[in-house]
This record gives C-alpha cells, structure tokens and sequence, in this order.
C-alpha cells in the first residue's frame, strides 16, 4: 500500500463516470483504510476512447491526474497497478516469490519511475510462466 501522508492533498474532480460520479484523492482512501489498485477492464470504451491496456500508462495516467512528482510516488503509482491492483482479481503472491503465478515483463529502464515515464519497448513479456513477448513481438 502507498505510504500515507507523501501526496499532497487535492481537491475532488469531476470524472467521466455515470450519475455525477466524483472521485477522491487516493490518499483519502488510503487515510480511511480503503485499499486501492489501478487496472483497466477495456482498452476502448465509453469511459474513454485513449486505451490500449498497457498497464504503464494507466498508472502514468494515474500520476499526471493527482500532481505525482518525485521518484517515490511515481513508484508507487505502479505499484499501485502491479502489487496493489492484483489484489482486486484475486491473485495472491504477485511478487517475484515461489509459487507465485510468473507473470513478468522485462524492458530497458534505470529504475521504476524511468520505466513509467519513458515506457520503453517490452524486451520479454512472460505470462503464467510463459515467454509471449520476444525483443517486443507477440509470440502467441
């Protein structure tokens, strides 16, 4: 979970959801221990014509809209798609551990917050274990 009390405060925004929907700031979910994770269920639809499903710019996304600066909260802001979104499709042991499920995508960054930001090509991309992705081409 992002640690509490490093995003500015914001203030609500419109958003494009039905009924006057508004949303938050996630630290004020964080504050009243509601978890949060990013994820995208489309990659064109009615909430907006810009998808691909690529998982680095949903959380790039996610950072322009709430003002996220330095390197920490850009890592967090994957995170927040990686490690805390898989939560909400029930995968439990997302992380580099034994019996976990080996899904894991190799590119060319110096870090986290240079991997968001330049979204560099997908070297190997492996699913469940799987090489689908070679030097950025899709094998199956």
């Amino acid at each position: 979970m992002v640690r509490r009390g490093r995003w500015r405060p914001c203030a609500p925004s419109p958003c494009a959801g039905p009924s006057g929907f508004r949303c938050r700031c996630p630290q004020c979910f964080l504050r009243g221990g509601i978890p949060i994770g990013l994820g995208t269920d489309g990659i064109r639809d009615l909430w907006s014509p810009y998808g691909d499903g690529d998982m680095l710019r949903i959380a790039l996304g996610f950072a322009r809209l709430h003002g996220l600066r330095t390197d920490d909260d850009l890592a967090d802001a994957v995170k927040l798609a990686t490690t805390d979104g898989a939560r909400f499709v029930h995968r439990t042991g997302h992380d580099l551990v034994p019996g976990a499920r080996a899904d894991i995508v190799l590119l060319d960054a110096e870090n986290v917050p240079d991997a968001l930001m330049r979204a560099p090509r997908r070297q190997a991309v492996i699913a469940g274990g799987r090489l689908v992705v070679r030097d950025g081409e899709l094998l199956v």
